[in-house]
């Protein structure tokens, strides 16, 4: 590879990086070019390949996406050193010893932009070791690795280092753990009312207290959104510098079925009938299961999650509600804000994210229900308006709950 026929390659891999979401500027430009000038990435393709994934990544997500991107574009066939000239003003770069009981390799090293055959002078410099002899060789001859251009590269509404910064905000200030803080004004006035010399109070140190339940629907409909919500759920509750965050699945309700009695005086007018003038009647359901896992198998009680649930948790719901249909079910909307309201009940504070974007919501279950409950589509600028409403700003509701 020569500098100026990757140079086309790097801008379009770059460009193409930053359309994907990564927080990238000139100045990591200008970092592959410090490191290039240092000596790193030249032995081969692979090498210069890993160079950007560590310059450039930041996340195992975002490494596997660089990785399949790298392998779309046009590299130079021949890799070669860059010229002697380019290196001599550049930074010298430590060898590192390999451990291995293998006899070393004791043939004179080649001086870093050192001219061809020439001989480094310092013989004290490490050298590098021989690779480890000893184990079989792999037996790879029959096996067909997967071509790497063919690698399917998710592209997300909104990336797992936005979701992660969006929950961030997410705060419920308090203080938590052992006393390791000065509180300068108790100390100051126990010493004034004792007027003697009294130890110092201490207190914990504040932090976020915040709780999240997320709540998942693993219906068939969900299921081509089955990896974007897996990312929003990983970065959540990995990166989200939450107190306590847990997750679980329901398969299109979250709870049993509520009485329904109240929907025999409702009448039926047009497609979708609203339950505006039944609202304030709806009983909230205690009644049901969730699960832990995404196979339905272990089954956790809705009372007694409810009851284990701290106030002012926040309660987050990923579901399309019927908008992957285009249906509308006048049972799931009285279920669902059925549970919604014994959320509500136990100072649980609800937002609804929908992988649909809002257009595609009419005529469904969703569009009625995004009128009682604050819904917003799974994207960016809707993330940040439900960690708003679960952090308790006011949301413009047609008809609240």
């Amino acid at each position: 590879m020569t500098a100026g026929g990757a140079l086309e390659s790097v801008r379009k891999l770059w460009t193409q990086l930053r359309q994907r979401g990564f927080e990238l500027s000139p100045t990591d430009l200008d970092a592959l070019r410090l490191a290039l000038l240092a000596g790193f990435g030249w032995d081969s393709r692979d090498s210069f390949r890993e160079l950007l994934v560590a310059l450039w990544a930041k996340t195992p997500r975002e490494a596997q996406a660089l990785r399949a991107l790298f392998e779309r574009l046009n590299w130079p066939e021949g890799w070669t050193a860059p010229t002697p000239a380019v290196l001599i003003s550049a930074p010298r770069v430590p060898r590192l010893a390999v451990v291995d009981p293998q006899p070393v390799d004791t043939a004179p090293v080649p001086t870093l932009g050192a001219a061809p055959g020439a001989i480094a002078a310092d013989t004290k410099e490490p050298r590098l070791a021989r690779v480890a002899a000893g184990l079989p060789p792999w037996p790879t001859a029959d096996v067909r690795f997967a071509d790497a251009r063919l690698i399917d590269v998710e592209m997300f509404p909104l990336n797992h280092r936005e979701v992660a910064q969006a929950f961030r905000r997410l705060r419920r200030p308090a203080r938590i753990g052992p006393p390791t803080e000065l509180d300068v004004d108790a100390t100051v006035a126990m010493r004034s009312r004792r007027g003697v010399a009294t130890p110092p109070v201490m207190v914990p140190r504040r932090g976020n207290n915040a709780h999240l339940v997320v709540f998942v629907d693993v219906a068939a409909p969900m299921r081509p959104y089955k990896p974007f919500v897996d990312m929003v759920c990983d970065a959540v509750l990995q990166a989200g510098l939450l107190r306590r965050a847990m997750r679980l699945f329901f398969h299109e309700l979250p709870s049993s079925v509520a009485g329904r009695a109240l929907l025999d005086e409702l009448p039926v007018d047009g497609f979708a009938p609203v339950l505006d003038p039944l609202l304030a009647r709806i009983a909230p359901t205690d009644s049901g299961e969730l699960y832990l896992d995404e196979m339905l198998e272990q089954p956790v009680a809705l009372p007694e999650l409810l009851r284990s649930l701290e106030p002012s948790t926040a309660a987050l719901v990923i579901s399309d509600v019927d908008a992957a249909r285009g249906s509308f079910d006048l049972l799931r909307l009285h279920d669902t804000l059925a549970f919604a309201r014994a959320l509500r009940q136990h100072g649980v504070s609800i937002a609804w994210l929908n992988p649909l974007p809002r257009a595609l919501w009419a005529r469904s279950t969703a569009a009625q229900l995004a009128r009682h409950v604050p819904m917003y589509s799974l994207d960016r600028t809707g993330v940040l308006r439900a960690v708003n409403a679960m952090r308790g700003q006011p949301v413009e509701l047609e008809r609240a709950l």
